[in-house]
């Protein structure tokens, strides 16, 4: 049994390793087909407290617009930023900021009618 404890943890600190890198690469290589001078507008879909896509990509200083559509009514938070936006169901809701902090900043969705804070995604803005 004493082996076999320390083989999971090699085997979880190894896979995460892996995770971690390949999602790093994939940023890198998304990041690679974005015009960090030109505005951006990332269309997400929100269905059962899940967005789509789950990792939005800018540059720093960038202007952006969020176009977001939900199947329930709530609010759309960027924590780090600090920016908040009113979301009706079935409608087209737009949230648009000038990305000016560099980072990874959770993206959380509050229901309305309560203090739930459900992560949905990560806004990864980049140095230029």
């Amino acid at each position: 049994m004493r082996k076999v404890l320390p083989s999971i943890g090699l085997f979880l600190l190894i896979g995460t390793t892996a995770w971690y890198s390949a999602s790093e690469k994939s940023i890198s290589k998304r990041a690679q087909l974005i015009n960090p001078d030109a505005p951006v507008i990332i269309d997400i879909v929100m269905t059962d407290r899940v967005i789509e896509p789950t990792d939005l990509i800018v540059y720093q200083d960038q202007e952006v617009t969020l176009r977001i559509k939900s199947n329930e009514t709530g609010e759309l938070h960027i924590a780090g930023y600090e920016l908040f936006s009113g979301i009706t169901q079935s409608k087209i809701s737009k949230m648009t900021f000038a990305a000016g902090k560099q980072g990874h900043f959770s993206i959380e969705f509050h229901p309305l009618d309560s203090h739930e804070d459900i992560h949905t995604g990560f806004l990864s803005v980049l140095p230029r």
